[in-house]
């Protein structure tokens, strides 16, 4: 008991920043685990055709997740030390690193769609596949942008706005799935195509609920100014590239080990 009464405050402060971190790295592996419970529900065929899509695209979300998680210590040491003039430049050079990867990811994404009647699939689940990936490839760069607002946002020790904004983005995703792939509200029914829909919804709103608080709301306000002084450096975008695809490559290489273990 004395030992907890002594490290009390600092297990509390720990677990006020972790738990958000968890749901909402939670909350973005839920919305393709919402889309296949949804997509079981028109049949096998769209079933398989999601199921093999989302293997190809977990990996370029999970190495698109790690590589992001650079900015977050580079942002927390400045804030720790009150080096307030440099985490404005970590934002913004953090920021379009994160976007040329998420454009570089989609290219990735585009190489895939041309290579899927080459991975040994089924004719029937063919253009189902790549119908859905050319959607999914689109999410990416709105994806990549709200990355890099959470890790700023992690890196100052705000984790609960990129965890609500993860929860309103499942909501979306169910809702427009739900609207899309059974043509409700005189919507056209676009069966697989309208996960896809749901899902690109979810995750451009994502990245246009963190620009709009980063700008918006008052707790953001100094880094808004520190954010507009400073410049883009190619220097540190190099730095974050250097840092970030090392932690992308690690978090594929264990995703890809849990998954050969499985087949």
């Amino acid at each position: 008991m004395k030992f907890w009464k002594q490290h009390s405050t600092e297990y509390k402060k720990t677990l006020s920043l972790s738990i958000p971190v968890i749901i909402a790295q939670a909350g973005q592996i839920t919305v393709g685990l919402i889309d296949n419970v949804m997509i079981g529900q028109l049949g096998t065929t769209p079933f398989a055709a999601a199921s093999f899509t989302n293997t190809l695209f977990s990996l370029v979300l999970i190495f698109g997740m790690g590589y992001s998680f650079a900015l977050t210590p580079l942002i927390g040491k400045n804030y720790g030390e009150k080096d307030y003039a440099s985490i404005g430049s970590w934002i913004k050079n953090g920021l379009m690193a994160n976007a040329f990867m998420g454009v570089a990811l989609a290219a990735v994404l585009l190489i895939l769609y041309f290579l899927i009647p080459h991975m040994g699939q089924p004719e029937s689940i063919l253009q189902a596949s790549q119908d859905y990936l050319a959607i999914l490839m689109i999410s990416v760069v709105p994806m990549m942008i709200f990355y890099g607002f959470k890790q700023f946002a992690e890196g100052v020790g705000d984790t609960k706005t990129a965890m609500k904004i993860m929860l309103w983005a499942n909501l979306i995703n169910v809702v427009g799935n739900y609207l899309f792939m059974y043509g409700k509200m005189g919507l056209p029914e676009l069966g697989l195509i309208g996960a896809g829909v749901g899902t690109l919804m979810a995750r451009t709103f994502m990245a246009i609920a963190f620009i709009v608080l980063f700008h918006k709301n008052e707790k953001f306000k100094f880094f808004v100014k520190l954010y507009q002084q400073s410049r883009f450096c190619w220097d540190k975008c190099i730095q974050i590239v250097k840092l970030g695809l090392p932690l992308g490559g690690q978090l594929v290489m264990e995703a890809s080990a849990f998954g050969l273990c499985a087949s």
